[in-house]
């Protein structure tokens, strides 16, 4: 009993050098991604025509959220996810692997349900994409709320805080 204790032991510790080495370099990588990326979409903005920074979709607060938003959806999607995603695969190979070590009856039934518990998680990601805004919606609430922040003085001169407010939420109801 003691040699199980000792060797949970001694697994938990490799277990928790490795994902923080896991997060450490990952994030490293998203960082860099992410920097590389901005700078690459600052110096094009630099670069454009005058007259492209006239038309209204090419407003200030819709840079400013690109530059924010897809960038660090872009690092999250090339740092961490990918680590949890190697990791994912290493413990299925080595849960596969214990199970057929201890009992191959068993291991064959859980293979078996693992094509289920796979749709099953696809089903549950599509359903949870579904909630998300579309890019339509991103733009304009987005735009909306740079000009008000933008243009505040006349918003509060006229008192038309509740009306931005209201037309703001309305904007972001169907996604709540």
């Amino acid at each position: 009993m003691n040699d199980w204790v000792m060797w949970i032991g001694i697994l938990a510790l490799i277990l928790a050098v490795l994902v923080t080495l896991r997060g450490i370099f990952f994030g490293f990588v998203a960082e860099n991604i992410t920097e590389n990326m901005r700078h690459d979409l600052y110096q094009n903005v630099f670069r454009k025509h005058i007259g492209w920074h006239d038309a209204r979709s090419n407003n200030s607060g819709i840079i400013t959220s690109v530059l924010s938003g897809e960038c660090t959806q872009l690092a999250g999607l090339s740092g961490e996810a990918v680590g949890v995603m190697i990791e994912s695969l290493f413990s299925v190979v080595f849960a596969i692997i214990v199970a057929f070590y201890f009992s191959w009856p068993m291991a064959l039934i859980a293979l078996c349900l693992s094509p289920l518990m796979a749709i099953g998680a696809f089903l549950q990601a599509n359903s949870d994409k579904g909630v998300d805004r579309s890019d339509d919606q991103k733009d304009e609430s987005d735009l909306l709320a740079a000009d008000a922040i933008a243009n505040f003085k006349i918003v509060a001169s006229f008192g038309c805080e509740d009306q931005i407010i209201k037309k703001y939420s309305d904007f972001n109801e169907k996604p709540y």
